[in-house]
Parts: C-alpha cells; structure tokens; sequence
C-alpha cells in the first residue's frame, strides 16, 4: 500500500505540472482517475472510497469553477467500481480495458453536464468530451499496468 501512495502521490505532482505537456487541442488527461479506478479493481473498497474523496478534493481545490464535481464523481466510479469488482475475472486484460473506457467517458460525460447546467453553459462540444475520454483511458490503461507491476514487485529492505 506505501507503493501505490508513493506513485499516487507521484502522479498528483505529474497532473499539476507535467500533464498539460501531453494536451492535444487543449485536452489534458486525468491521471487521478486511473489510481481510483485501479484501487476500485484490485483494493478493499472502504480504502477506495478514501483514496477517491481525497484525489477529488485535490482536484477540486485546483479547479474553484466547479467544486465538489470530481469529488462526487469519483466516489460514485470508486462505490461502483467496489460492487462490480466481485464478478470480475482478473486474468482478462480486456475487461479492464473496458472498465477504463466506461469510467472514462463515465467521468467526464457527467462532469462537462454538470458544468454545463450549472456554469451558464460552458460546456465542452460533445466529440471533444468522447476524444478526452479515449485519449486518457489510454493514459489510463498505461498507469494501470504500472500500477499493476509495482503491485506485483516485492521489495524487501533488510540490514547487511
């Protein structure tokens, strides 16, 4: 579990600063989303649910537009993620594939309806939400992976 704060931490510094470097036509991936959906698959779901308040009011302090949008939405992926997770079949890779694209489009559909009813329409156009989505699911499923690999290392420190 220190692993996964460390790279959640990591990746926290990587979204504030690093992440608009990767931005095609103004769209800039979400890399948080990926550490609540990978927890949401391979965690208890109380520690998921925590994860995800946390991340999404991180989130949410960044962006005074729309507070409490991340937050919310990140809970409800993290809450169903944790009820799914039990009829999952870990060993198919395509199957996480599939969850990554449905929280991703999941995610930022319900994001740009709620800023779109609540901030005077300033809504994103809707193909524009669709490529945001598949462009960080794939950021996603990339992170997921190196979640999924660092899980699975075993690093022991002992005295010479």
């Amino acid at each position: 579990m220190i692993r996964i704060i460390f790279l959640s931490i990591f990746f926290l510094y990587f979204q504030y600063f690093f992440a608009e470097n990767l931005a095609i036509m103004t769209v800039v991936p979400n890399f948080l989303l990926s550490i609540i959906i990978f927890l949401g698959i391979t965690n208890d779901e109380k520690v998921t649910l925590i994860f995800a308040f946390i991340l999404g009011v991180i989130i949410d302090l960044n962006t005074p537009c729309c507070f409490g949008i991340s937050t919310l939405l990140f809970v409800i992926i993290a809450f169903i993620l944790g009820k799914v997770k039990g009829s999952l079949n870990k060993k198919q890779l395509g199957l996480y594939l599939f969850l990554v694209i449905v929280s991703n489009l999941f995610y930022f559909l319900l994001r740009d309806l709620i800023i779109f009813v609540f901030n005077v329409k300033q809504g994103l156009p809707i193909f524009k939400i669709v490529f945001l989505s598949f462009y960080s699911s794939l950021f996603s499923f990339i992170i997921i992976l190196l979640f999924l690999f660092v899980s699975k290392l075993h690093i022991s420190t002992k005295r010479f």
